[in-house]
């Protein structure tokens, strides 16, 4: 019913709702998209995005195309010419998700907020990697992230992890310009950081610094 699920691994974990009447098939989860047969638009994330052609329904299943799973997944789209097949790449949308979401999974929305935000600050400073993914895997003094380290970084976001990196990347701000967060409970860095810098805020377990 919804072949172009088989074109994104990202889509595992992900439910997918069929309304018959409608045409219309949901996806929700890590990817957030309702497409229409015969329709030129999708909701991806709460957006209404412009699709390069109609959805379709052949053979049983309901044919979308692929870019609108890169807008709604946050993945770069290419083609490659040997296997004449597409690919799609995580980009910021797939792994801000996923360090929300293996830092901030149990705490309040506010807090993944911020999380999310600690990591656009280190984008938007020039003492730190310029892309997502890179300040996420930076490697500087045995890695930024236990995340990365321990392997939760691949986890499947939940849903709220999802939409609280599509609302970072829309904007929302609950850390300010803090490029630093720790639990003051359990961090090994703490001290370092509580000498050097101030206490933007301080949301469930996490405490913020700028």
């Amino acid at each position: 019913m919804f072949r172009c699920a088989l074109f994104c691994d990202s889509l595992r974990g992900c439910t997918i709702s069929w309304n018959a009447s409608a045409r219309r098939a949901t996806v929700s989860g890590t990817c957030a998209m309702t497409v229409t047969a015969d329709y030129r638009s999708a909701i991806c994330g709460g957006a209404n995005v412009k699709l390069t052609g109609p959805c379709y329904i052949a053979g049983g299943n309901l044919w979308v195309p692929v870019r609108a799973f890169a807008a709604s997944l946050g993945c770069e789209i290419g083609w490659n010419q040997r296997t004449q097949g597409v690919t799609l790449t995580p980009g910021g949308l797939y792994w801000l998700a996923r360090i929300i979401h293996a830092e901030a999974g149990a705490e309040p929305y506010s807090g993944k907020i911020a999380v999310g935000n600690v990591v656009l600050n280190r984008v938007a400073s020039d003492q730190f990697p310029d892309t997502i993914h890179d300040v996420i895997f930076d490697s500087s003094y045995g890695g930024q992230f236990t995340p990365v380290s321990n392997g939760t970084i691949n986890c499947t976001p939940s849903a709220e992890s999802t939409a609280a990196a599509r609302a970072c990347l829309a904007g929302e701000n609950t850390a300010g310009r803090s490029p630093y967060f720790l639990n003051p409970e359990t961090s090994t860095r703490a001290a370092w950081i509580e000498d050097n810098c101030d206490v933007y805020a301080s949301i469930g377990n996490h405490a913020f610094y700028a």
